[in-house]
């Protein structure tokens, strides 16, 4: 199993076939919340932005931003069966303001990396979204499965 580790990879279907490779047959491999920031969906424009900036300082960090989307294809690659694939979906009902502040957190050390980035004001964009309850911030992150 492995969880947010394969968008780092510069061969992650490689690491699954290894993966399936040292499984014991009837055994399960287990990819765990790899996200596809290509797929992102952030409103008001002000997150679009934001969302667009992080993508760039993941991508500059070496993350493949699509990682998500192609779980099944590496399990089915490995020669794995019974692939099954989700996206862990979440509902929000009000403003935790304490989980926007830990979303901030990592937002800003990604944008740390960008030059010319005012972290003032994007954390004062992204805080008074979600204060106007307007805010709509959501990267598809994927799970999957495959038996050996």
């Amino acid at each position: 199993a492995c969880h947010f580790l394969l968008l780092w990879l510069e061969d992650a279907a490689q690491v699954v076939r290894e993966m399936a490779r040292v499984t014991k047959p009837g055994g399960l491999v287990a990819l765990f919340a790899e996200p596809d920031y290509l797929s992102r969906v952030a409103y008001p424009d002000s997150l679009a932005d934001l969302g667009k900036m992080q993508n760039e300082s993941l991508a500059l960090q070496g993350a493949s931003l699509d990682t998500g989307r192609k779980l099944a294809a590496h399990l089915q690659a490995a020669g794995l069966r019974d692939v099954g694939v989700g996206v862990i979906s979440s509902l929000r009902e009000g403003v935790n303001m304490e989980l926007v502040e830990a979303e901030w957190e990592m937002l800003k050390a990604d944008l740390s990396v960008l030059p010319k980035v005012d972290l003032q004001q994007a954390q004062r964009d992204m805080f008074q979204a979600w204060e106007s309850g307007s805010a709509t911030w959501f990267v598809p992150t994927f799970y999957a499965w495959g038996f050996k």
